[in-house]
């Protein structure tokens, strides 16, 4: 019993401790960044040189950090049993579906709640974040938010810090509690209320193979359905039958396809573990 509790206090612990890292790593490379330009941080310029920056050192840190772990048994997080819950065919194709079937339902339910109360301090507040970012996106800065980004965050939340909760609590416990870090992690209630969900069906896909690659590439697919894939198919949707239609629309077919893919036949080649 003691050592039970002494593994979810060390466990808890360290997720605090690598939260509170990020956000000073953060804020001292945005205080660098500012003392050594002299201009806005938020200048194109100045933005792709602090991502890259904090790219580079987030993934350096935890590929250490897990290595040491995994090579000097540092932490021993509690491994995933195999069963109905976690018993999943993984595939490229159907990470592809899962990715813009998640973003279609976010899409779709979000811009309906916004319809409704877009006149709300919450989303005023949301909106005021996406125009800032919409404002300071480039190319380079695209390029890292559909690719280099997803790669940070989950080596970190699905991977040091689902390792850190594993730790003191079960693997459907540490899916959640790295979902709701991962919703805190963007700052803001709207982000958060979708960030969670999402963050649960990454982990989820992670402890299925208990590959780091899975929950990297739905990441990405999620971005670029979110750039790309769902804003062509509402434009299309909207120019024939309004937003209201459209939204509906891939709320709706984010639904299906979903459902569609946890009716997916389930693992049945056995447990294999992989980075």
């Amino acid at each position: 019993m003691k050592n039970t509790v002494y593994r979810k206090i060390l466990s808890i612990t360290m997720l605090i401790g690598g939260l509170l890292g990020v956000i000073i790593l953060q804020t001292f490379l945005l205080s660098l960044m500012a003392f050594i330009t002299k201009q806005d941080i938020k200048s194109a310029a100045n933005m792709i040189v602090y991502c890259m920056a904090y790219s580079v050192i987030c993934i350096a840190v935890v590929l250490v950090l897990r290595y040491l772990m995994q090579r000097f048994l540092l932490i021993q997080p509690v491994p995933c049993k195999k069963g109905a819950i976690f018993d999943r065919k993984i595939t490229i194709p159907g990470l592809i579906v899962l990715g813009i079937s998640l973003q279609a339902l976010c899409t779709g339910l979000l811009n309906i709640a916004y319809i409704f109360a877009h006149d709300t301090e919450v989303f005023r507040n949301y909106n005021e974040i996406i125009k800032s970012i919409d404002g300071s996106m480039t190319k380079s800065i695209l390029i890292y938010t559909l690719f280099l980004a997803p790669i940070v965050e989950e080596l970190m939340f699905r991977g040091l810090f689902m390792d850190f909760s594993r730790y003191g609590f079960s693997v459907t416990a540490s899916i959640i509690i790295t979902a709701v870090c991962f919703g805190v992690f963007h700052g803001n209630i709207i982000q958060c209320c979708y960030a969670v969900p999402l963050g649960i069906m990454l982990g989820y896909v992670r402890m299925c193979r208990d590959r780091m690659s899975d929950p990297i590439i739905l990441h990405i697919v999620i971005n670029i359905s979110g750039a790309v894939v769902v804003p062509v198919l509402v434009g299309a949707i909207s120019q024939a039958a309004g937003k209201m239609v459209s939204y509906g629309f891939i709320a709706i077919l984010g639904m299906i396809l979903l459902a569609m893919w946890f009716l997916k036949g389930k693992e049945s080649d056995g447990y294999k573990a992989d980075f």
